[in-house]
């Protein structure tokens, strides 16, 4: 690592030869401003010709000018997706961010289909999506009406406010929801999850944390990791652009 130098990253990268996968490399906790900086450097960044090796020509994708998301277009030609991920703690498997992840995930997740998709109408897929092994909460929005910058800004809206109704949440709806929470539509207890697919002694760590974790303790976890951070990355494909509000968008921008 030491020895690298900036040719040969952008030799690399070249050889990749997409733009989707550049930008999938350029995520992490820096502003707007710095990360379209970044992705200049790789403007008119010239692609090389694809391995004919069978071994791994179905793994790469092909050069493109075009930021195309594969599986938005087998779903659809018309399709926009926006994606934001924020990312929870500084270090893997802290038992206290993983309870709080999964209580704080618990808690959202039918408000974000109710203000984002019914509300608003925003996408017909909303969804907020966790990977508990990398910290990891995401924001989902599959549209065939709104460009992806435009979904993109209304996460970020969202995410905002979410300090509102977080705060408003009933204490019983509380309770209720770290009692006893429903993972992938299956009957069965947060408990008995942990224990089947966490590393030995975690679970109960992760357990024990969540007995003692109180409704100030959700407020100041997203202050912490949603509200006073940028996201983790941004990501948006588009099979299509749409006229629909681009132009109010880039007025306001």
């Amino acid at each position: 690592m030491n020895s690298l130098v900036f040719n040969d990253f952008t030799h690399f990268m070249a050889d990749i030869g997409t733009k989707l996968s550049v930008e999938g490399f350029l995520s992490g906790d820096i502003s707007r401003a710095d990360a379209d900086t970044v992705c200049g450097l790789f403007v008119g960044l010239k692609t090389s010709q694809l391995t004919e090796s069978r071994d791994h020509r179905g793994d790469l994708r092909l050069p493109s000018d075009h930021i195309i998301n594969i599986c938005a277009r087998k779903m659809s030609h018309v399709n926009s997706v926006a994606k934001v991920c924020f990312q929870i703690g500084d270090e893997l498997h802290i038992a206290v961010d993983t309870a709080l992840l999964h209580l704080f995930s618990s808690l959202i997740r039918d408000d974000i289909t109710a203000k984002l998709r019914f509300q608003e109408h925003l996408g017909y897929s909303v969804s907020g999506e966790t990977d508990y092994d990398l910290g990891i909460f995401s924001f989902t929005i599959v549209s065939c009406d709104y460009n992806p910058e435009f979904l993109s800004l209304k996460i970020e809206d969202y995410v905002k406010n979410l300090g509102v109704f977080l705060k408003g949440v009933s204490d019983s709806v509380y309770e209720k929801r770290k009692g006893s929470i429903e993972l992938s539509g299956e009957e069965e207890s947060l408990w008995e999850h942990l224990s089947e697919q966490s590393p030995d002694g975690f679970n109960r760590s992760v357990t024990s944390c969540l007995k003692k974790i109180h409704k100030e303790d959700i407020i100041i976890f997203y202050n912490k990791w949603f509200l006073s951070k940028r996201p983790f990355s941004i990501r948006v494909w588009c099979c299509k652009l749409y006229s629909k509000y681009l132009d109010s968008t880039n007025a306001e921008n």
